[in-house]
């Protein structure tokens, strides 16, 4: 609750002094130190007390770190300190990196987008015989919403566990529907069993050889407990009879698909550049993706709490792990992603070279998304490379 309570307060101080000074044009340009500066009187405080979760920021412009530092702790019980090589568990960002696989797939000419999910699964579900590759990474697949199949004993399950529950429900949870779902995960918890039938590798094996290890991404995995491991490991936290404890795996935890990846914002910053300069799949291929994108049900909605520009009229939508919208009248890209113990948000508006990250390692804190939105209205106002 501290962590909340203070970010929250400090955003409305903060937005204040942006409204008076960055946006009303008093100060034409913004430096890397009133970047700092935000992020401090943000997150300072996390630094202030021994029970503290923690969080890490990576801001990027014309392909340079403006701001990457750490606040607080990435274990409350030992009283580690976090920093830029600590790992967070990504939750729904991870989204973005089985897109890439499939995109990569494709560029290979292993698959098709449109190509029907039977085609590869062959005991894919009779009900959902039509559902394409493209339906599954726009959301848009009608799939039983996941997280209302786990066992009631809070048995764990694997990606690999929870398609075997989906083929044996009667029919999808959804009715037919022109928009995107919110929130349902199924999708890409399939996705990531089609990169294993296709390639013949475990899901981890795969980002580690063709994404994290061509990228230097040393601190990042898929993590299977057992199997793999993360060095510099932040541990979820939430909030338990007024104190901040660990709670960082519960039953969702072990699909990879939807939310398994580990990363740092040393790491992000490799993958940020990655995607810039299409390094891992073309800008056409990418691009292409991203216009299959839907409507997402209750755009309003996400315009007015989740987005970056309330008073836009554009329909927010979703393809390959990204919502895309507009900021200030320029086009944004951004995903979110929460799990037991973590929330995190990554921004990126191409047209700037602009990208935020924020990693935190306590559940549910959803101020990140008013912070981001402080530290990109503030990186907007930097100077451009050329100037």
């Amino acid at each position: 609750m501290y962590f909340r309570k203070y970010a929250f307060a400090t955003v409305l101080a903060i937005s204040l002094i942006l409204s008076a000074g960055f946006l009303s044009g008093c100060q034409s340009t913004t430096t890397p130190e009133d970047i700092e500066n935000i992020a401090d009187n943000i997150y300072g405080k996390l630094n202030e007390g021994e029970n503290t979760a923690s969080a890490s920021i990576l801001v990027v412009k014309d392909g340079k770190k403006i701001l990457e530092k750490s606040y607080g702790h990435k274990n409350v019980e030992t009283g580690e300190l976090a920093t830029p090589n600590t790992s967070y568990r990504l939750g729904c960002l991870s989204k973005c990196f089985t897109s890439e696989s499939i995109l990569m797939l494709k560029e290979r000419g292993l698959i098709d987008l449109d190509w029907k999910v039977n085609k590869i699964l062959k005991d894919f579900p009779d009900y959902a015989e039509d559902v394409t590759i493209a339906d599954l990474m726009t959301n848009t697949a009608r799939l039983p919403e996941i997280y209302s199949l786990y066992p009631e004993d809070g048995t764990s399950l694997s990606d690999r566990d929870l398609y075997e529950i989906i083929k044996k429900h009667p029919r999808p949870s959804f009715p037919e529907s022109s928009y995107a779902e919110i929130s349902n995960d199924a999708g890409f918890v399939i996705l990531a069993l089609i990169v294993e039938e296709v390639t013949g590798q475990n899901y981890q094996d795969f980002v580690d050889e063709n994404i994290f290890a061509p990228l230097g991404m040393d601190n990042s995995a898929a993590l299977v407990e057992g199997y793999n491991s993360v060095g510099d490991r932040a541990y979820g936290t939430i909030l338990k009879d007024g104190k901040f404890v660990i709670g960082d795996q519960h039953a969702y935890s072990r699909t990879l698909g939807d939310g398994g990846i580990y990363s740092n914002v040393n790491d992000m910053y490799l993958w940020d550049q990655a995607i810039d300069k299409s390094q891992l799949v073309s800008n056409k291929t990418f691009n292409e993706a991203m216009k299959l994108g839907v409507i997402v049900e209750h755009w309003q909605y996400l315009n007015e709490f989740w987005c970056y520009d309330s008073t836009t009229d554009r329909p927010a939508k979703f393809s390959c792990g990204w919502y895309s919208t507009t900021n200030n009248g320029l086009d944004a890209l951004w995903a979110e992603g929460g799990s037991i113990g973590f929330s995190n948000m990554y921004v990126k508006i191409p047209e700037e070279k602009l990208s935020v990250i924020i990693l935190t390692n306590l559940k549910g804190n959803w101020g990140i998304i008013k912070e981001s939105n402080l530290l990109v209205q503030a990186a907007l106002k930097l100077p451009d490379k050329k100037s």
